[in-house]
């Protein structure tokens, strides 16, 4: 008497995981609004110019003399 197969169902393909190296390692902090908004309230930013985007808290150079007028003027024309 003879076997007959059976047909097997291929494996199933999904995403492709990460590898373990990949997920190794520290992870930088998504900081929230209002995290953020405490930590300048408790003052760890005086003195610092710093700005919060993507979660990120990020350190910006000081504004220039021309760069604040020209906002400034930017604000009036839109006041009117």
């Amino acid at each position: 008497m003879s076997t007959i197969p059976t047909p097997t169902a291929p494996p199933v393909q999904g995403p492709a995981l990460p590898s373990p190296a990949a997920d190794a390692g520290p992870r930088p902090k998504r900081w929230t609004r209002e995290e953020y908004h405490r930590l300048g309230e408790q003052g760890f930013f005086d003195g610092r110019r710093v700005e919060l985007i993507n979660g990120e808290i990020l350190e910006v150079s000081p504004q220039s003399h021309d760069h604040f007028w020209s906002i400034e003027g930017l604000r009036e024309l839109l006041a009117e």
